[in-house]
């Protein structure tokens, strides 16, 4: 074997024995890689089974590695460590599971409006603790109605005075926090826009994920997003153009220096 052909064994080998650790320490263990499977994860000492809608498996499992194994919103990065954070566009909580096995003291609101996800989401989370409201949330209070696209993932929602569906305003989520939220996560398709033009009730959130969407606004671009996001009074930690033009993920926050610029 030759010098180059051992550092890509050790190399590979590496990878493989850090992939089997990180899920390890979700309960997920394996020992090969066909065996692996997202059946059921342990967080807070808890064993959950996951309940996937088949046709969205795939794309699910998917989303949790980013989060977790990929740390795609970057909460290892978060200081000091929160102790309330808010999931809004929650999906089945991925990103709240996730959030729980780093911090485990947090409360933890999430907010999902989608009423297919709200079984998955209970099972999920309910004996976490988590608090979920079947809710959108926007600038105003109000009704919504879903307008589905692809998956749920991209489902987006649009006012409606038919709607039945309850659309609270940002304010009110802060101040079911008790006016203090120390990690805002955003990534509800669209509807960030709105949310981040509060900028009286922002100025309560201490650090910010979100996956902003330009596609939402037409015309719109990066600097547009990174200046309401400034305007509020957060500084900008990361920004990642995943789609050009279309979408990506920004990190900012009160207590850091800019770490990445796009």
């Amino acid at each position: 074997m030759t010098t180059r052909s051992r550092f890509s064994f050790f190399q590979r080998l590496k990878g493989s024995l850090r992939f089997r650790w990180k899920w390890a320490q979700l309960g997920v263990f394996f020992f090969k890689s066909r065996d692996f499977s997202l059946a059921t994860v342990r967080v807070d000492g808890r064993p959950i089974t996951l309940q996937l809608p088949e046709a969205e498996r795939l794309v699910l499992e998917h989303e949790l590695s980013l989060i977790y194994l990929e740390d795609c919103y970057r909460l290892l990065e978060v200081r000091p460590r929160p102790r309330t954070i808010v999931d809004i566009g929650a999906n089945v909580g991925f990103f709240s599971l996730v959030a729980k096995h780093h911090f485990p003291t947090a409360t933890i609101h999430a907010y999902e409006p989608n009423p297919e996800l709200q079984a998955a989401l209970g099972a999920h989370l309910t004996p976490l603790g988590i608090r979920i409201y079947p809710e959108a949330v926007g600038a105003a209070d109000g009704f919504i109605q879903l307008k589905l696209a692809g998956n749920s993932q991209h489902t987006t929602v649009e006012p409606s005075a038919n709607g039945t569906i309850v659309q609270t305003r940002f304010a009110e989520v802060v101040a079911r926090c008790k006016g203090s939220i120390d990690l805002l996560k955003l990534d509800c398709e669209g509807a960030e826009w709105d949310i981040l033009a509060t900028k009286d009730a922002l100025a309560s959130a201490r650090c910010l994920r979100m996956e902003y969407h330009l596609w939402a606004r037409p015309g719109s671009t990066v600097d547009d997003i990174r200046r309401l996001v400034e305007d509020a009074g957060l500084t900008v930690d990361f920004l990642v153009e995943i789609e050009p033009g279309g979408w990506g993920l920004l990190g900012a926050s009160r207590s850091q220096l800019a770490t990445t610029t796009p």
